[in-house]
This record gives structure tokens, sequence and C-alpha cells, in this order.
């Protein structure tokens, strides 16, 4: 996401200069004497209207003045300002002129995902393409020498991709936001698979899982769903009440989450939840255990029911957050027609 904001990796350092510090590094150069036709690629990189750039580590208080760089370089891209976790970051540097913050970079620790550090770094549109988030990478990568790096980045980014692409980041996953407008929505073009006509096979809402052990059973089921989606950054094997805490949440509409059952074992799920708006509904996590042939007609009979249920509800308008490597949630965004949506891309290193 961030990496949009960037320029590609410049060859923006003095020609007389051998080594570089990774940690504070001061340029000033003025060429604004030359004429234009004879400024190398080099020197427009080092081109600052003679301004001096310093980076240096992230300090307590910078977080103001942080925040209020995030929220004018990114304007109204909300998830991009967000995307940045500074007060928890293992290394964070600022870049800085004279009239303050011109870029961030950071690099964090994510406990559900222990396998990989997360990074970000972000320079103000009048800096870059000189060189800058450059130095800022280097900055928070300088001797690191642990986990792969991830980072993650609008598809519309393509400076971004570039530059991350240049960095050594490959993309592994997509994730689309999409919603489906209700009133607009025709039940008549959706065809179910046939469910198979097996006694043993149970449908019940999450409303009348009434045991702790039926929904311990049930937050297993969200566990294994959400490992076998995230193979690429595994997530941490934390305790079945941690899933627990996750699935059953004040917001959970337990009876349009639904949960199949095989010889009293569920074996595929769907969990619905209010959004944010009272007239929004959102589609949780779903998906399958064991036999995946049989579990996608159930899948799919499970999310159209939520459908139905939203509809019968009132509801305007159904969200769903969908995964490249999650094959349930991405068989449901195409299946039912949800309205397309920029691809939030995730990028690893290592």
């Amino acid at each position: 996401m961030t990496w949009g904001l960037l320029g590609r990796p410049a060859r923006c350092y003095p020609p007389t200069r051998d080594t570089i510090d990774r940690i504070v590094t001061r340029y000033e150069v003025d060429i604004m004497d030359r004429p234009s036709h004879t400024r190398t690629h080099q020197d427009v990189g080092m081109m600052v209207s003679s301004t001096m750039i310093t980076i240096i580590p992230y300090s307590k208080e910078d977080q103001e003045e942080s925040l209020s760089f995030l929220a004018e370089t990114f304007r109204d891209d909300v998830q991009s300002q967000q995307y940045f976790v500074l007060t928890k970051a293992q290394m964070s540097y600022v870049a800085r002129t004279t009239e303050g913050i011109v870029g961030l970079a950071a690099l964090w620790d994510n406990p559900v995902h222990p396998d990989a550090s997360r990074c970000a770094v972000a320079v103000h549109p009048n800096y870059r393409k000189m060189g800058v988030g450059s130095r800022l990478f280097g900055a928070i990568t300088d001797g690191y020498k642990g986990r792969p790096l991830v980072t993650s980045l609008w598809d519309t980014q393509i400076v971004g991709k570039k530059f991350a692409t240049s960095h050594g980041f490959c993309e592994f996953r997509r994730t689309y936001t999409v919603s489906l407008r209700l009133p607009d929505w025709d039940r008549s073009g959706i065809r179910c698979q046939p469910i198979p006509p097996d006694t043993d096979y149970k449908i019940c809402a999450l409303s009348d899982v009434m045991t702790r052990r039926e929904k311990e059973a049930v937050a297993v089921l969200c566990k294994e769903i959400y490992t076998y989606t995230h193979r690429d950054n595994p997530p941490a094997d934390e305790s079945v009440g941690r899933w627990m805490g996750r699935v059953f949440t004040d917001d959970l509409i337990e009876e349009a989450s639904f949960v199949v059952s095989h010889k009293g074992r569920p074996i595929a799920m769907a969990l619905l939840y209010q959004g944010q708006d009272p007239h929004m509904l959102e589609m949780g996590w779903r998906g399958t255990s064991g036999d995946r042939n049989i579990g996608k007609a159930y899948v799919e009979a499970l999310s159209t029911m939520q459908v139905e249920y939203a509809v019968a509800m009132g509801a305007e308008s159904l969200i769903l957050e969908s995964d490249s490597t999650d094959p349930w949630s991405e068989r449901i965004r195409q299946w039912f027609p949800f309205a397309p949506a920029t691809a939030w891309i995730t990028m690893k290193r290592g």
C-alpha cells in the first residue's frame, strides 16, 4: 500500500561518496543553476530544492506530526494511513527537512502471523523520485536478519509495486472488499449445487449451538479454515479459547451464521456479522474441512441462506472480504454479483 507513494530506487547519492550512513544521512545539494538539459537522472534524484534531508529514528515527540503527515499524504485513503504501526514498531524512522516530516518508515511484528514482520514506507508527493524512500527502507532493514518481510499496498499504486519488486518483494495474495447491493439482487440467477442427500449431514444456526464443546468445535473448524487459506504466511498456533473469542463476538448474528455437521462433527461453516452501518451486514469466515467438494456445495448453500436473510431483514448491502488464497470466499465473490473493487495486494520478501 504505502509503497505507492515512493519513487523508484533512484541512484540518488553523490558520486563522490562510496558509503552511506544507514541511520543518519545528510545531503545538501545545489544544482539549480545548471541548465536543465545537462542534469542527469542522478542530479534529479539529488535535487531537493537545495533542502537538507535527514533520516533519523522516530520518537514519541514525532507522533502528532507523523499522523498529520500521513493524513496529508494519503488524504482520504484511510486504510493506507491506518496500515502504519508506529507506536509498537520494532524500528521506525522519519525523513525530515526544515519544513518538517517528508517521509516515514516502520517495521513491526504481527503476533497473529509471527513468521514474518510487517514494514511500510511513505514519502510526501513533493519528495518522491529523489531516493528518500530507498534511504528510509535502508534505515529499517540495515542489519536486519530476522524473519521474512511483508508489506501491503493498493493494486493501483503502480510505482509502489515496482519499488517493492525492485527491493525483492513478490506478490502472494490479493484481498478484495466488495459490496452487494441487496435491492438489486436477483435470486433467479443463483443456482446452488445440490446438497448431498445424506441424513448424516445436518445444518443448524449458531444460535442453536448451545454447549461450550459445540462452540469449541466451531472455533477449531474456523482455525483450520483460516490456517488453510494463509499457508504462505502461517498464523500462530493459538488456543481454542482465543479463536472462540474471534468467532463469538458481540456483533455475530448467530441466527444467520450456519454450520454443517456430519455425524456430530462440524465440516462446513459460514459466519455473518452486523456491519458498522445498521443497514449493512458483513460476511465472515466460511469454508470446509475434509471433503472439499461436498463442502463447496454447503458453503454456496449457506451463503445463499445468508443473502436471503439479509434481504428479509431489510439490509441494503452485504460486504465480503475475499482473499485470492481463499477458495471459498473467492467462489462466493465470483458467484454473486458483487460490485468490482480495487485489490489490496500483499507482498513478501525472504
